[in-house]
């Protein structure tokens, strides 16, 4: 119930003949269900609209039935027991080299590190051992 008068003075008094709602602002609402009133106030209750049907999507059919849907190569299956390797069968070898590219590139990277870390080991560790580097002193009193 939405209240459309609220009167403090209690000073509503007669029948309304009819109630008639704009609903161009707001097609939701189909009609008036039912109103009441006293000397305080008008109250209404609306109806509201049917959602409009959603048309329904059209489905195209497979070209030819006796042929399985293709899938992207790209995205793996979400089914392990679907695609290259289920069901114990060996997945097929990649048809480029680009893992041997990955391999190169992984170790470049590798040996880079490594001789990086060799030389902070010798700079920061081997040096003031070997060499003596900074030896504390006591003045003698």
């Amino acid at each position: 119930m939405y209240t459309l008068l609220d009167v403090t003075q209690d000073c509503l008094n007669g029948q309304f003949g009819s109630i008639t709602i704009d609903t161009s602002a707001n097609s939701a609402i189909c009609s008036l269900a039912e109103s009441t009133y006293s000397t305080s106030s008008l109250k209404v209750s609306f109806v509201a609209c049917p959602p409009p049907p959603t048309p329904p999507v059209p489905v195209e059919p497979p070209t030819n039935p006796a042929e399985p849907p293709t899938t992207n190569p790209a995205v793996p299956p979400t089914n392990p027991t679907e695609g290259p390797g289920a069901n114990g069968e060996t997945p097929p070898e990649p048809t480029d080299n680009s893992y041997i590219t990955g391999v190169i590139v992984g170790s470049v990277i590798g040996g880079v590190v490594l001789v990086a870390l060799v030389v902070v080991l010798i700079i920061f560790v081997l040096k003031p051992i070997c060499f003596g580097g900074d030896k504390p002193h006591v003045d003698n009193v």
